[in-house]
């Protein structure tokens, strides 16, 4: 559960709190008994995503995380040290196929990686006898093959789990706003009730209401202002297969605000002023994706999510 989320929910427990020390006043409105109620189950459904999804981070996602890191470092070594040989041999058909940067690997998806670096693998073998004046012996060409067959096994273990995260990450997100606007549309109002007739324990529960610290829009320099943030977040993930994008850039047309997807392919800008935006996602071997007119506002969080078209 991300920070913002953990702040809200500690909101709504206190909140709770405050309902269960004044049950026998605030329960006689019928109304404010049920919002209450439907508080809790709201909250109890968002506390049980939030721990399916922590189920589908385990040590073998973060030992992938650890194996992808070396496969992309590896590769890129013996990929631009074997273009280097291939530029002296003048053999442009061997550069061209490894001559690959390590980002180009680290924005590469899984499936993309791994049939890349096979080939790396593959005409690095051939002229291994070649490379030995470059640094490279034939067990490093044997390590990045270990290595690829390891990672390509893992994959196909966790896109499974890939793909639930991606649904509990997306369903938890609802509920979460599902929640905010309960509390403000409709428990703030019945609420009310108790205004005149109950001013201080009405007082306790605004205290409670309001103990959600408030985040603080930045300006395009990064300079904190006055105006209370509004926030913007969402998905990205592929069309075809529906898999997460990690890397996609994320920024704001006309504006300097700009992010990357996480490794789930996540996004986030939590201090933004509040306005209407044009929101652009980029990444590479995919069309470039736009959506206009795109409205935030202060004090409140807003999903946009991206599913992308291969080029």
């Amino acid at each position: 559960m991300e920070n913002r989320t953990e702040d809200f929910i500690g909101m709504v427990k206190l909140t709770e709190s405050v309902w269960i020390e004044k049950q026998s006043i605030f329960g006689s409105v019928v109304a404010v008994k049920e919002a209450f109620t439907r508080l809790t189950a709201l909250k109890e459904a968002i506390l049980e995503l939030s721990e399916n999804q922590s189920k589908t981070i385990g040590g073998q996602t973060i030992n992938k995380k650890n194996l992808r890191k070396q496969i992309n470092e590896l590769a890129a070594q013996i990929g631009q040290i074997t273009a280097a040989y291939a530029l002296s041999a003048k053999n442009e058909v061997l550069r061209k196929a490894v001559n690959f940067p390590l980002s180009h690997y680290q924005l590469s998806r899984d499936e993309e990686v791994i049939e890349l670096c096979r080939n790396v693998a593959k005409e690095a073998k051939i002229v291994e006898a070649n490379l030995a004046d470059y640094g490279i012996t034939p067990a490093m060409i044997e390590q990045l093959t270990i290595f690829i067959d390891t990672y390509a096994a893992n994959t196909q273990l966790n896109e499974k789990d890939v793909k639930q995260r991606k649904v509990y990450s997306k369903n938890l997100k609802l509920k979460v706003k599902e929640l905010k606007d309960h509390i403000v549309n409709s428990l703030d109002k019945v609420m009310m009730i108790f205004q005149y007739s109950h001013p201080a324990d009405y007082q306790l529960y605004l205290e409670a209401r309001n103990s959600m610290p408030k985040r603080h829009a930045k300006n395009s320099k990064g300079e904190v202002t006055e105006e209370e943030a509004a926030i913007l977040s969402g998905m990205v993930s592929d069309k075809a297969d529906e898999m997460p994008i990690a890397g996609a850039i994320v920024k704001l047309a006309g504006t300097d605000y700009q992010t990357e997807t996480d490794s789930d392919g996540e996004y986030l800008f939590d201090s933004l002023p509040a306005g209407i935006y044009t929101i652009e996602v980029s990444v590479l071997d995919y069309q470039t994706a736009q959506l206009k007119d795109q409205k935030v506002v202060a004090g409140d969080e807003t999903i946009a999510d991206f599913e992308m078209q291969k080029a």
